[in-house]
């Protein structure tokens, strides 16, 4: 699904308790696809990122639930029409070959994109 562009890179990391790992995953949204709006010279936006995990046998593990609001000013919204819109989640590690499906959605705009990787 391709109507948002997401790019995402999975990596472990050490859980913020000192305890244990994480997965952090790093997801870049193309800009352009996602529909804003002006006011008060702010551009806002708002989406939602889905991270759905399993197992390297494509057994359901997790998932994490997030809205990303944006309310950008001018200059930080041109960058990220150029750049794209970071966004970064922290998940359970669970098994070292985990598998991963990231979906973006723009209720505004009924547009949608996915990306699936691997923790390797």
């Amino acid at each position: 699904m391709k109507d948002i562009g997401v790019q995402v890179r999975v990596h472990v990391v050490p859980a913020a308790s000192g305890d244990g790992r994480r997965v952090q995953v790093d997801v870049m949204l193309q800009a352009p696809k996602i529909p804003f709006t002006e006011g008060g010279g702010r551009h806002v936006a708002s989406v939602q990122v889905v991270t759905f995990y399993g197992d390297g046998h494509g057994r359901f593990l997790g998932e994490s639930w997030q809205q990303l609001d944006l309310n950008l000013r001018e200059e930080t919204w041109q960058k990220v029409q150029k750049d794209g819109i970071p966004f970064s989640t922290r998940v359970p590690y669970q098994v070292p070959d985990q598998t991963f499906k990231i979906v973006v959605y723009s209720y505004d705009a009924d547009k949608v994109g996915s990306v699936t990787t691997r923790l390797r």
